[in-house]
């Protein structure tokens, strides 16, 4: 009788509830998919949803470094023309996490002259 009462008082006394048990139950990066130019930069954030005190700290990996590489906050470098998958990883479980694709296009830099005349002006290759 007297473990009963005991339990009885330690269950009123944490409200009943069991705890948490840590875990990660989703990751998503803001934005979705990006086109960016050879040199632009992004900084990509994402949100983590974590339960039980477990960390939202996150690890991110690029799947073709040669096109964009990114950093452990998140930041995107455009490098060379192409697509590469862009992943964050929870580092509470790592079988949790999202992938964006980061397409890179080359930037134009060429410069087009042309001929001017009175009134009128005429510009091409």
């Amino acid at each position: 009788m007297l473990s009963v009462l005991v339990a009885l008082v330690a269950a009123s006394c944490t409200g009943g509830a069991q705890p948490v048990a840590p875990a990660v139950t989703a990751v998503e990066i803001a934005g979705g998919d990006r086109t960016l130019g050879v040199g632009d930069t992004v900084q990509l954030s994402a949100a983590v949803t974590a339960v039980g005190g477990a960390s939202a700290a996150l690890n991110w990996s690029s799947g073709n470094d040669a096109v964009a590489t990114v950093g452990a906050s998140g930041l995107v470098t455009a490098v060379a023309a192409g697509t590469a998958g862009i992943t964050a990883t929870s580092a509470f479980d790592g079988t949790v996490g999202d992938s964006i694709v980061v397409t890179v296009t080359e930037v134009d830099t060429s410069i087009r002259w042309g001929t001017a005349r009175w009134g009128q002006a005429s510009w091409g290759p």
